[in-house]
């Protein structure tokens, strides 16, 4: 099945990545970006990672100027990425940031932790999202939520701590 794409240039490709798809497999296993390097050409870098589970846009550099370019944009504040997560509830107050650690879990290293600034451990690192509420109801809520950092599962680590 094609990958849908959102732009197309010589620089950019701005893929939709559907659900159950990795964003890169290091294993070389299937995933978002072998799919797309086979349907538009390659090589390409992603600029963001999505999980498996997750759907959204990716960008994609398809050249070294792009790259830097993007890495220029990022670092001075131009590009940034925003999730959309649906919560069981709102938080208070309703905008903000999560500055917890991010930790590998002790009972299972696949998984990880939000453990107190400053912690330290096995591959504790430091971590920062901003959080926004858009929308709330008596049964969920939309937040808006910008990751300053680029740790794995970072988002949904800081909400859960968050409660």
């Amino acid at each position: 099945m094609p990958i849908e794409l959102a732009h197309l240039s010589s620089e950019l490709a701005v893929a939709i990545k559907p659900s159950g798809l990795a964003t890169t497999a290091p294993d070389g296993g299937d995933c978002l970006t072998r799919r797309l390097e086979g349907q538009i050409g390659g090589p390409l870098h992603p600029t963001s990672r999505l999980d498996a589970e997750v759907t959204g846009l990716v960008t994609f550099a398809r050249t070294k100027r792009a790259i830097v370019a993007l890495r220029d944009a990022r670092r001075t504040g131009r590009y940034h990425r925003e999730y959309l997560a649906l919560a069981a509830g709102a938080p208070d107050p309703t905008e903000g940031d999560w500055g917890w650690s991010i930790a590998i879990d002790p009972r299972d290293r696949r998984l990880r932790i939000a453990v107190e600034t400053g912690a330290r451990g096995d591959r504790v690192q430091a971590a920062r999202s901003v959080y926004r509420l858009r929308e709330a109801t008596a049964e969920a809520a939309a937040l808006a939520l910008f990751p300053q950092t680029g740790r794995t599962h970072q988002l949904r680590v800081h909400a859960a701590r968050a409660g």
